[in-house]
């Protein structure tokens, strides 16, 4: 075990605890082969601040645009555990502009670490790579490199089952860019809407009556949770 903390240590402060966390859960006494994946949609608002030097001759603060991201997660435990380990790919997307005369976006590719409470979710993540994108007229074109940035992701959320494998919910994020030892964005900050699809139950993952069912959900219910009886 030893020799899988101490490289997490140079993942950073935040990343390397989470990841820590998971791989305590691994060792747990919980069977580690159930598992299950998801899919994550999320789309909101979203601020970039301190956006100089990373957009050059900007304000500090950027008026409000958009976050667009997408995710793909593996669950160590697909709900059988009530804190669930997960780690995954994620793509993220934010706008900004300039008096609706000079628009700007970031996109950066997330690996991402993830530990659920039940319906809460707490994550951090890091991007090896960043893109950005200045124009005239918004747009998802015409990104281009940013060389020498980096990008590290703090995110929590809340999640409310729709179904045994469907959930919606609300997250709140915030990418802080590091370019040549200079951080900026620092950060921007996100509220999005999100629902996240489950598919892929290992056998050991499922519920107690044979049925598939995510960390989140606990039974079939009234809108003011009261469970639904036969």
């Amino acid at each position: 075990m030893n020799r899988l903390v101490r490289p997490l240590n140079t993942l950073g402060p935040g990343l390397g605890l989470l990841s820590g966390l998971i791989l305590a859960l691994l060792a747990s006494e919980y069977p580690v082969h159930a598992s299950a994946f998801y899919y994550e949609f999320q789309g909101g608002f979203a601020q970039i601040r301190n956006s100089e030097p990373f957009f050059t001759g900007t304000p500090s603060i950027l008026d409000r645009g958009f976050s667009l991201n997408g995710s793909f997660g593996y669950s160590f435990s697909g709900g059988a555990i009530p804190a669930e380990a997960q780690i995954g790919l994620q793509h993220r997307t934010v706008t900004g502009s300039v008096n609706s005369m000079e628009y700007y976006a970031i996109q950066a590719p997330y690996l991402i670490a993830r530990l659920q409470l039940s319906r809460i979710f707490v994550g951090a993540g890091f991007a090896p790579f960043v893109w950005r994108r200045v124009g005239p007229m918004p747009g998802l074109d015409a990104f281009s490199g940013a060389p020498g940035s980096r990008a590290f992701l703090g995110e929590g959320g809340f999640l409310w089952p729709v179904t045994p494998q469907f959930s919606l919910g609300l997250a709140a994020a915030a990418q802080f860019i590091t370019t040549d030892g200079v951080l900026s964005p620092k950060p921007t900050g996100e509220l999005t809407v999100l629902m996240r699809v489950y598919f892929g139950f290992s056998r050991s993952s499922s519920s107690s009556d044979g049925r598939d069912t995510s960390n989140e959900f606990h039974g079939w219910r009234y809108p003011f949770g009261v469970e639904l009886r036969n």
